[in-house]
This record gives structure tokens, sequence and C-alpha cells, in this order.
């Protein structure tokens, strides 16, 4: 697991981290810490298609609380989803969708943070630049998740754009 966040976060090269990320979800089958890693890993490497449907097994598996799977999986499940929805297959409306599942949670969670970032991009790609300027502020006034404030003061600079 070190490793593979050595890879995909310092290193910037997801593609070292795949055939590790692919064995541990084979040998841990049933592990959803396993499962997500390798998705993190699609992810990382804008595998969106593959993102997708690992995704999709993940949220289903959450949402019926296969065992090692909780509720918890629930919302970085939907944040896969609807990033492939947005920056895969620009689908503006169904990444919109899943970010507002995960918004209607409002808690203190990194993926409530990301969803307001992405809904922001969604809504400065659709021309609102007002709204989405209130969602890149609300992640400001959240705890700074792994680089969420600069990427929302970004964006509060210069409107999202593919």
């Amino acid at each position: 697991m070190f490793l593979i966040e050595i890879y995909t976060s310092e290193e910037n090269t997801p593609a070292k981290a795949l055939p590790i990320a692919l064995a541990l979800h084979r040998e841990f089958p049933q592990s959803s810490v396993m499962h997500l890693a390798f998705c993190s890993v699609l992810y990382q490497m804008k595998r969106w298609a593959e993102m997708k449907k690992e995704a999709q097994l993940f949220l289903d598996r959450s949402e019926n609380e296969v065992p090692y799977y909780t509720r918890d999986g629930i919302r970085p499940a939907r944040y896969c989803l609807g990033v492939g929805a947005l920056y895969g297959r620009h689908d503006l409306d169904l990444a919109y969708a899943y970010m507002s599942q995960i918004l209607k949670t409002q808690d203190a969670s990194r993926w409530v943070s990301y969803a307001f970032l992405r809904r922001g991009q969604i809504e400065d790609l659709r021309g609102d630049r007002e709204t989405a300027l209130r969602d890149y502020r609300t992640v400001l006034s959240r705890q700074n998740f792994w680089g969420s404030h600069e990427e929302a003061q970004t964006y509060i600079k210069n409107a999202f754009k593919f």
C-alpha cells in the first residue's frame, strides 16, 4: 500500500502502482481497501472505462454491505463514478448527479470537499461562475484535504476548462 501511494502521489508514476494494486486486489478480493486502491490507481491513470466498471462494483458492494464492504464506501465509489463521467466522458449531467448525491451528507469527509470542487468545475463548464465560486469558497471553509484549498484557489482565480 505504501508503494502504491508513493508511485501515485509522490512520484506520479501510477503505471508502476497498477500491477501492485491489481495483485493485492486479486489476493484479497473481499478487501474493500484493496479494491479502492485498485480503483484509485485506475483513476490516476485516467483509465476511465475500467475505473467506472470497478467503481460501480465497489458501489454495489458498499450499498449492499457485502462482507467487508460498508456504507462508508458509497461516497468514494460515487466520487470515482462522477469523476469518470466528468473527465472521461464530459457528461456534465451525470457527473453533477453523482457529486450532488455525495453532497447530501455534508459531513467532514474529504469526499464532500472534493465533490464541491468537481461540482464547481461542472458549474464553470456550464457558465455559472457565481455558483462555481460559491462551491470553491465552501472548499476553503473546510479542512484542507490533499491540496483541496490550493485547487479551489486555482479555480477561484481562473474558471475551470477542459
